[in-house]
């Protein structure tokens, strides 16, 4: 679309022609507190749209009454979305939801409390960026897993007992030690979760290539690809990838990073849908000219 709202917008219609029971609705302008929710989303076949704090959209109030939501959920607290926002969505639901902690992390977890019951693994990510956590989102969500966001030399209390309250055995890390630091392993294994994987490669596009690597073996119909210099179109993008169970790959904007044409081949020759205009990705992304 011509704004990060309208491709949102788009993105929803091409994954739910025939409308939607739950819909998410999170910030546009800032990302930390809707980084676990695509894989919430996809957990309840919702998909996910973009809102600014102080206005919602009229692409967006247009998907809504398409989509006829039974609930909406409300991604984060007012500085994220206003009142008056969230109360401007719900009447298009016949339930309204907020999902808000007094932080990113405590939000993290209260959205994975509602669409998690239970889970044998989690996906961590750091809540200080957003590149690793998109990509290991569409991961996650095709798994049946959540995603919790960690900060800090350890995790903290709170996360380790969502962890536990969830059943989960084994986590699996997006990101370097400058993401995640290696300390935090440690913190994970005395509390009893096993850290199964971690994706780290030298920088964003090769982490999210190591993540669709180990998670998605092939073939694939479908891969998305969306911009990692931004984040907003692959927030709603790494929603739609969950729910349809194939990977979502970050690329500059100028160029198609270089190892997604050897994924493309290892998925046997899947569609690949760009996320965005051409000033999220360019025409030559579009050409699969790579750099």
């Amino acid at each position: 679309g011509p704004q990060r709202w309208e491709t949102s917008v788009e993105i929803s219609r091409d994954a739910y022609p025939f409308g939607a029971s739950v819909v998410y609705l999170a910030s546009g302008e800032n990302f930390p507190d809707a980084l676990s929710a695509a894989p919430a989303a996809a957990q309840e076949s919702a998909p996910l749209l973009l809102t600014q704090r102080d206005a919602l959209p009229a692409a967006v109030a247009l998907e809504l009454d398409r989509l006829d939501p039974d609930v909406v959920v409300v991604v984060g607290g007012t500085a994220a979305i206003s009142a008056s926002v969230a109360s401007a969505a719900g009447q298009y639901a016949g339930q309204l939801v907020r999902a808000g902690g007094a932080n990113r992390f405590e939000t993290s977890v209260l959205i994975t409390d509602r669409a998690f019951d239970s889970a044998a693994e989690a996906f961590i990510a750091s809540g200080a960026n957003f590149p690793d956590a998109l990509t290991a989102g569409a991961a996650a969500g095709a798994a049946a897993s959540p995603l919790l966001l960690t900060y800090g030399s350890t995790p903290s209390a709170q996360l380790l007992a969502q962890l536990d309250e969830l059943g989960v055995e084994g986590v699996r890390i997006a990101g370097g030690n400058a993401a995640v630091p290696t300390s935090q392993e440690p913190g994970f294994e005395a509390a009893g979760f096993d850290v199964l994987a971690r994706y780290a490669g030298a920088n964003r596009y090769e982490t999210g290539v190591l993540v669709a690597q180990d998670s998605f073996s092939g073939p694939s119909d479908r891969i998305y690809v969306a911009t990692g210099e931004r984040f907003p179109d692959a927030l709603a993008g790494s929603a739609v990838a969950a729910a349809q169970n194939v990977p979502v790959y970050v690329s500059p904007t100028a160029c198609l990073w270089g190892t997604i044409p050897s994924e493309i081949d290892r998925l046997d020759d899947p569609q690949v849908v760009l996320l965005g205009g051409t000033v999220a990705l360019s025409e030559n992304v579009f050409n699969l000219q790579t750099c």
